[in-house]
């Protein structure tokens, strides 16, 4: 199999410095010259490790690292394949989560924020609540959508733990403005999350809200 990476630079002058990607045990090093804003990478990975989700498997992580100049980002990537089957069904139709072609029994709680004064929550605090949802056999947290997108904390250690992460945007149990100011920002803001949060392997859905049809 292969991993494609995708390379976006910004920057105002010529480049001509090189970028080096790391990912595993493999290094590749490019031109950043030959780069127009962003270009993509494939990288051979040969007998993957997989990731699963608590109680089907190791959730492996592979370290990818891009570095150019003074400049890295390192991020932690499990390779999975996740699909969500909607087949209708004798009553209705069905919601199975299937992971690396195997089907998953969900077991999960709700997260909302862990505390009403965001200067209290930690990485230990993450930690431990997270830990314990591991060890009480769950394999999927659903973020509230009247909450917040937590920090990269929250999703590095579901990546780590094996859970499984259902992500509500954050719009919750109200009749929201269609107007087309509100419409761009809540573009710009569902945008830059993703962007953010994609690599996750714990990612496993995005859903539109908490409740809003329950409003209408």
């Amino acid at each position: 199999t292969h991993v494609t990476l995708h390379v976006r630079i910004r920057h105002s002058e010529s480049l001509s410095t090189p970028i080096t990607l790391t990912f595993g045990d493999q290094t590749v090093t490019i031109d950043s010259e030959a780069f127009c804003n962003q270009s993509s990478v494939d990288i051979d990975v040969h007998h993957p490790h997989l990731w699963w989700p608590n109680g089907y498997g190791d959730p492996y992580l592979y370290t990818l690292s891009i570095t150019m100049a003074q400049q890295q980002i390192n991020r932690q990537v499990g390779l999975r394949r996740l699909t969500l089957r909607t087949e209708q069904d004798s009553i209705g139709s069905e919601m199975t989560f299937i992971v690396n072609e195997v089907l998953i029994s969900v077991k999960g709680a709700n997260w909302i924020p862990m505390d009403a004064m965001p200067s209290k929550v930690n990485f230990s605090r993450y930690q431990q609540l997270l830990r314990a949802a591991q060890e009480a056999h769950m394999n999927m947290i659903r973020v509230w959508g009247g909450g917040d997108y937590e920090h990269d904390h929250f999703y590095q250690l579901c990546d780590q733990l094996g859970l499984l992460v259902w992500q509500d945007l954050m719009f919750s149990c109200a009749q929201y403005p269609s107007t087309p100011s509100f419409l761009e920002e809540v573009k710009q803001e569902v945008t830059q999350q993703i962007q953010r949060l994609k690599h996750h392997a714990c990612l496993a859905i995005w859903c539109g809200d908490n409740e809003v049809i329950g409003s209408l």
